[in-house]
């Protein structure tokens, strides 16, 4: 009998521990297949956060160079802006000689000039160099407080007249003293800046002088509407670039950037500056992205993560590039422990077919229950309970996983605790802006009609700022019964600074005009109080206008502002130009003239800040002046309101997707005649 049982043991023993067997593969797999969820789980993770690493720190250097850029592009046009006034109101100038370049003014600043060539005399352009010398207090105010990152300031004619200001003139000084050459009629930063008629930046280049990296601006000059001369700056960028490239990154990434020509200008890693289609910068789609304008992350086929963003101001862009490798290198421990843990289930499973049923049975419960204990550990931690902490069971390969992940969670809600804490600094300064914003609102008049019982005059005004706050502002107010007083004015520049400056400037402006001054003198005297303490060396364009409403008569002064529009009854809209003087805060000592505009009865006065006529599309052209003026003439109704509104819709009908990158400022008044009031 026991002959007949023993086969039947055997076949038990073997169903047994196929049962086992079994059994221990269905858990292995069971445990191998959470290891690889909670992998890929994290993987995601880290793609996810090293993705919004990326593109906060690329789009946050951008912003960072673009607003730099700015300054430099708003001086350099209140210089083209200060050129043209000289142009056009030559009496109000004293005449300015101008030497030419002298070996005894090594590494001094001075202003010094040079001929085009020896077809031109001195004879032919003094009258203009006499002019244009009057520039030099601005270079020399402008350079002063720079900390030599601008390092040549000059303007160059049409004529064939170039004047100077840096310390280096007297490299090009011939020892008799005679006159000295220049040809800059090829150079590009003067055929861009007069073909296109708009300010222009050239690519980075390395100054010949030693002084480092360096870019051009450049900007138009017009004497009554027909080219005249090209101003312009160099700047050294390579403080800029070394701003920008002052940043964390993860091992074996680099960061680089491209100019408008889709040249790289710059790279951390010390290689000379190539083309971006050279075939180091990614794929084909991946270039594309770049050049897009947007900020982004994309994965190329080389295996890199690209995160790119625009610096606006000059058609850059700033690209970091960092291998996948480097973003998953954190998992290398998880994936090693559970090859680890892999290989240990092979050899336990092989042990427990050599041993005895409840040997194996024993093994078994005892390999799976901390797997099953770390896969609810790891369940609750993917649930986003960061502060759970997995039980570490057994110093084995199990207990070293949760180990791991122990690590990992750690290391996750440090992450999330930073982003918490970016996220309050965020929410702060939005916060602080949007106080920022009311405060400038009601700095506006805002009720209209503003004067309900005054029948003379119907009168509306906008202000759309590019961003949370502005630097353009308008405003009007009765100076007595028979004097309606209106402001428009454009601060340099963006942001709090402008707009603290534009709160300043609008107060100053009221309370002189109060006095019942001539606009002449109330401009005068602004100027005087704003360049007394200007240390940060902002401007401010302004038209002032008087309106006298018992006869129409209106008087106004011009501070490098707009020219207003008028139409009179019957007649189309036009332009009126008349003489300009220096933005206020730009120079101490300015005088600015009152000039006289007789209205009739049925008269529209348009006024605008060049944020309308500058406004862009995404081909960047520019509203322009002929289109307001097209739209006046086009609009459905003579009033006021409905002008201003059928040109903000024109406006943004033309710039359409294309973001705002100046404020959009616009005031209208139609004076009735001597109507009696209620």
């Amino acid at each position: 009998m026991s002959e007949k049982r023993r086969p039947i043991q055997r076949q038990m023993n073997k169903i047994v521990l196929a049962i086992v067997v079994l059994a221990l593969l269905l858990a292995s797999t069971a445990a191998v297949g959470t290891m690889l969820r909670i992998r890929e789980r994290s993987r995601t993770a880290v793609i996810s956060q090293m993705e919004s690493q990326l593109r906060n720190i690329v789009d946050s250097k951008a912003d960072m160079a673009d607003a730099e850029l700015s300054f430099y592009s708003d001086t350099i046009r209140m210089l083209a802006s200060s050129a043209e006034n000289m142009y056009d109101n030559p009496e109000h100038y004293h005449q300015h000689e101008v030497l030419p370049p002298m070996i005894a003014n090594g590494g001094v600043y001075s202003m010094q000039h040079y001929l085009v060539s020896e077809n031109v005399t001195i004879d032919d352009v003094r009258d203009e160099m006499l002019l244009l010398g009057n520039l030099e207090v601005l270079f020399k105010s402008i350079m002063d407080s720079q900390d030599a990152t601008i390092t040549d300031l000059y303007v160059v004619t049409k004529s064939g007249l170039q004047l100077s200001y840096n310390n280096t003139a007297q490299l090009g000084a011939n020892e008799d003293g005679s006159e000295a050459y220049f040809d800059y009629y090829g150079s590009e930063w003067y055929t861009a800046a007069r073909n296109s008629g708009k300010l222009f930046f050239t690519g980075v280049y390395s100054d010949s002088y030693g002084r480092g990296n360096m870019i051009t601006c450049s900007c138009p000059i017009y004497r009554d509407g027909v080219f005249a001369a090209v101003v312009a700056m160099d700047v050294r960028v390579s403080d800029l670039q070394e701003d920008i490239f002052s940043m964390s990154l993860p091992e074996g990434s680099y960061a680089f950037l491209v100019d408008s020509a889709e040249k790289v200008i710059a790279d951390t890693r010390g290689i000379k500056n190539g083309s971006l289609n050279d075939g180091e910068h990614g794929d084909k789609r991946t270039q594309v992205a770049i050049c897009s304008g947007l900020t982004d992350v994309s994965l190329s086929t080389d295996d890199s993560y690209y995160a790119y963003s625009p610096v606006r101001s000059n058609g850059w862009t700033l690209c970091i590039v960092t291998p996948k490798a480097s973003v998953l290198q954190p998992l290398d421990g998880l994936n090693r422990d559970i090859l680890h843990a892999q290989m240990n289930f092979l050899a336990l499973l092989l042990s427990i077919i050599a041993a005895a049923i409840i040997v194996v049975h024993h093994f078994a419960k005892q390999l799976t229950h901390p797997l099953s204990e770390l896969q609810k550990d790891v369940e609750i931690i993917s649930g986003g309970n960061l502060d759970w902490q997995a039980k570490v069971l057994h110093n084995d390969e199990v207990g070293d996983l949760a180990m791991s992940f122990n690590r990992m969670t750690k290391s996750l809600r440090t992450y999330v605790d930073d982003l918490t804490r970016v996220t309050a600094e965020t929410e702060r300064i939005g916060a602080e802006l949007d106080v920022a914003t009311r405060i400038q609102n009601d700095m506006l008049p805002s009720v209209f009609p503003p004067f309900p019982n005054r029948r003379e005059f119907d009168l509306y005004a906008v202000m759309t700022p590019a961003r949370e706050v502005g630097g353009d502002f308008y405003d009007f107010f009765m100076l007595d019964e028979n004097h309606l007083a209106l402001v428009i004015a454009d601060v340099s520049g963006k942001g709090i600074p402008a707009a603290l400056f534009m709160m300043l400037s609008m107060i100053l402006i009221h309370d002189h005009a109060a006095l019942q001054d001539s606009p002449a003198e109330v401009l005068r005297r602004v100027n005087e109080l704003i360049c007394s303490r200007n240390d940060e060396c902002m401007f401010v364009t302004t038209w002032l206008g008087i309106l006298d409403l018992s006869t129409g008569t209106l008087t106004a002064a011009n501070a490098g502002h707009e020219y207003p529009i008028l139409r009179d009854p019957g007649e189309p809209f036009r332009t009126l130009k008349s003489r300009h003087g220096l933005a206020i805060g730009a120079m101490d000592g300015v005088r600015y003239t009152n000039h006289t505009i007789q209205l009739s009865p049925g008269s529209t006065l348009f006024l605008y800040t060049d944020g309308v006529a500058e406004a862009e599309n995404a081909a960047h052209e520019q509203f322009g002046v002929p289109r307001i003026l097209e739209t006046l003439e086009s609009a459905d109704s003579d009033a006021p309101e409905a002008l201003l509104k059928a040109v903000q819709a024109a406006a943004d009908a033309f710039v359409g997707d294309a973001p705002q990158f100046d404020d959009f400022t616009m005031l209208g008044v139609t004076w009735h005649g001597t109507v009696p009031n209620n």
